[in-house]
């Protein structure tokens, strides 16, 4: 089946209440997939997860997988994310408990604080 016969056939299909055709996924049926980590755990491997529909879910997810209780979701930048909302498709997730996530913030603090005396200090030196 070449790419015109696809989209011929599927002209002809019955539509959808909403106007969209039967049969051919649109990018609003799939999942966004997440990767999710737990270095609380001392697990160094990812798990590639489906995004599910709220916070709490994701953090039952997270749960079973790494088996232990987490109680907040980070970005991997240290920001904390409250609304399943703000996660996108390809995102890196970081589970942490209460007492782990300002350790961890503290943490990614300090090595952008690093990072960004290393950028200067190389465009101050000639470096790239």
């Amino acid at each position: 089946m070449t790419i015109r016969d696809f989209f011929l056939a599927a002209e002809k299909e019955p539509t959808a209440p909403a106007g969209r055709s039967v049969g051919i996924p649109t990018m609003s049926s799939y999942s966004a997939r997440v990767t999710i980590s737990c270095p609380e755990k001392g697990e160094v491997a990812k798990k590639l997860v489906l995004l599910p529909k709220s916070i709490q879910e994701l953090l039952n997810v997270g749960a079973q997988k790494f088996e232990f209780c987490p109680t907040k979701i980070l970005t991997k930048e240290g920001a904390e994310i409250d609304d399943i909302e703000l996660i996108r498709d390809g995102d890196h997730l970081i589970l942490v408990s209460d007492a782990a996530s300002e350790n961890l913030r503290t943490q990614m603090a300090a090595v952008q604080t690093q990072n960004i005396i290393d950028s200067t200090s190389n465009r101050h030196h000639g470096g790239s």
